[in-house]
């Protein structure tokens, strides 16, 4: 890809893409399901898992699940760091700060992992947000 007259200091299109799927994702996982609908003990007792789980099943989403705010504001940070540009020769605090963001929103992702999309939506636009923070601090 094509860099700026700066070298290094510069992002490339693939790296802007990458942060900028990734924060997509990691915004649109908050919409889907996170973890599973609740069913109550005395459903399980009394044998109406089923029926309850009919009435009830809509699970929770990452807004429901208390993830959102980390995952916002983490993707958003990723997505800001994208407008500081780096000095050459020195050690790039931007990309740093993108790293740690990226991994904390993966970090949530798989600590409230459950076989939903939300988490799986979630881990996915983490790893793009770390790839590409980290090709920018490799450089």
């Amino acid at each position: 890809m094509q860099q700026q007259e700066h070298g290094n200091s510069a992002l490339t299109l693939q790296q802007r893409i990458c942060t900028l799927a990734g924060m997509l994702l990691t915004v649109l996982s908050l919409f889907a399901g996170w973890q599973p609908p609740h069913v109550p003990a005395w459903a399980t007792v009394l044998g109406g898992t089923s029926v309850y789980q009919a009435q009830q099943a809509v699970p929770e989403n990452g807004f429901r699940a208390g993830v959102w705010q980390i995952l916002m504001v983490c993707s958003v940070v990723c997505g800001l760091l994208l407008l500081v540009r780096c000095e050459n020769g020195r050690l790039c605090i931007p990309a740093v700060a993108g790293v740690a963001a990226a991994v904390i929103c993966l970090q949530t992702a798989l600590t409230h992992f459950h076989p939903m999309p939300g988490p799986a939506l979630a881990i996915a636009g983490a790893v793009l947000m770390l790839v590409s923070a980290a090709d920018r601090l490799r450089k």
